[in-house]
């Protein structure tokens, strides 16, 4: 019984990295895209809020 929550509770913690991971990834994809078309007072403005 005890083996069964402990193994449940570490799934539980890949998945928050897994999905922690993904944000991040698209986050980067998303400041790449941004910087590439808009100048950097326009950047941050854009990008404020996804921190």
């Amino acid at each position: 019984m005890e083996r069964k929550r402990e193994t449940r509770r570490s799934g539980e913690n890949n998945h928050q990295v897994c999905w922690e991971q993904r944000q991040w990834q698209l986050l980067s994809l998303a400041r790449a895209e941004t910087a590439s078309r808009a100048p950097d007072s326009e950047n941050a403005r854009v990008l404020a809020p996804a921190y």
